[in-house]
């Protein structure tokens, strides 16, 4: 049976202010390296042989299978099932702060499957936290982008639910040459995103990606549209979908079987609303991280140079190692940050990783950085003993690897104590003098 993970129990009751966090026996200390590395696999390994109190078993699954992404109760609703039912079927929906109490908390150890989508909605802000308004609002901005769709976009016949037939000219015989070039970049890109699944491949999925990526480009002019930004969309797609039909069955059915399912259980007005749904979530998370597309990128470089200073503090084996084989953290990292490891780890697994980053809201772009930070330290033993060609043929193709439910939780543990250790902490800004 998959071993059950959740955060430990020093860490339960969430993270106080991150400036003025001392680890548990260490008040107002700086931590060794040492003594973090040992906290961490202690404090992993009491959480491993005490399992979550109120978690659902989760199977550990490799990279290369195809599984649900739904995780698997011993009982019709478990017990941490029913708090979510609970808190989300609230008059009041209780969002929490810094992740200390509330929806926040409950879901930075992960979602339900069965209350992901309605979670991830209120934890993007596309529904109110009042249960009175969440109908009212969601209709609203439904229709919101449904204007945009006319507006932005060319619509060939589609019918909605009140018979309405969506239609309009086509906005490209008066779009600039950018546009033009933005459209086909992403004409192009969009096929190639997620191969992996055919789900993703079908005309569906396709069609709605390109019109909201486009949308959304046209409304963000400062970045545009940019590669990566695709990737993004697949787990939005992947949790709104899984309210009409059966993931597991969704993303092991070849495409044509797909596209049957969305024709026969889905119409019109079902579909625009998940893209619009996954347009809203995605021009949200977007907020946090949205210079990483701007021009030269530069909230990705400081990810990248965050990175290289916290394993050079952490790990300086492994920083000096890359050194000597003149290894560039931007050469395997910038994909990691530019496409939140969507590209690196299995899709269900991303999910899961993206309740605790929606969980975490604005802060989530420094946790993702010591997220990679504990990929890195997770494989350094191995690393250590390969040449330039294998280090990067491994750290561009992490995909490939075998990664289980375990390693990911064990990942996030790990980083919310490196953040909360070392974030201020005069060994972290020592090291990053070095770059």
């Amino acid at each position: 049976m998959a071993a059950k993970v959740s955060k430990p129990a020093a860490w339960r009751g969430g993270a106080p202010e991150r400036k003025r966090w001392s680890p548990p026996g260490f008040p107002g200390a700086i931590v060794t390296v040492r003594s973090a590395t040992a906290a961490v696999e202690e404090a992993f390994s009491c959480s491993l042989k005490r399992g979550s109190a109120d978690g659902e078993s989760i199977d550990c699954v490799s990279v290369g299978s195809r599984s649900s992404l739904s995780m698997k109760s011993r009982k019709p609703e478990s017990p941490r099932s029913k708090k979510f039912s609970d808190m989300l079927s609230a008059e009041n929906v209780d969002l929490g702060v810094n992740c200390d109490h509330g929806l926040r908390a409950l879901a930075w150890n992960g979602i339900p499957a069965a209350h992901r989508p309605k979670g991830w909605k209120v934890l993007s802000g596309h529904l109110p936290t009042s249960r009175a308004r969440m109908q009212k609002e969601l209709a609203r901005k439904r229709s919101e982008y449904k204007e945009y769709v006319v507006q932005y976009y060319e619509v060939d016949g589609m019918i909605l639910s009140d018979g309405t037939h969506l239609c309009s000219p086509d906005p490209m015989m008066g779009a600039t040459e950018q546009e033009l070039r933005m459209r086909r970049q992403i004409h192009i890109d969009v096929p190639r995103t997620c191969q992996e699944y055919a789900a993703f491949q079908t005309p569906f999925i396709q069609n709605a990606m390109e019109r909201l990526l486009y949308i959304w480009s046209i409304r963000h002019p400062a970045s545009g549209y940019v590669q990566g930004i695709n990737d993004l969309t697949t787990p939005f797609f992947a949790v709104f979908l899984g309210e009409f039909l059966n993931t597991e069955q969704l993303l092991t059915s070849p495409a044509s079987e797909c596209q049957t399912m969305f024709d026969e259980y889905m119409d019109d007005e079902c579909r625009l609303g998940i893209e619009a749904d996954t347009f809203w979530c995605l021009s949200h998370i977007l907020r946090f991280v949205q210079d990483n597309y701007t021009f030269a990128q530069p909230g990705t470089q400081r990810m990248v140079q965050h990175l290289q200073g916290i394993v050079t503090a952490l790990d300086p084996p492994l920083a000096q190692h890359f050194e000597d084989h003149s290894i560039d953290f931007l050469q395997f990292s910038f994909r990691w940050m530019n496409c939140l490891l969507v590209r690196e780890l299995p899709l269900h697994l991303v999910i899961r990783l993206w309740d605790t980053y929606l969980a975490e809201g604005e802060h989530f772009p420094t946790l993702h950085v010591y997220v990679c930070a504990a990929l890195l330290l997770h494989w350094s033993p191995s690393l250590l003993k390969m040449d330039f060609a294998e280090m990067m043929l491994f750290l561009q193709s992490l995909n490939k690897r075998h990664v289980y439910q375990k390693d990911l939780e064990k990942w996030i543990s790990h980083a919310y104590v490196m953040l909360h250790t070392f974030e201020d902490s005069n060994q972290f800004k020592n090291a990053n003098r070095s770059y």
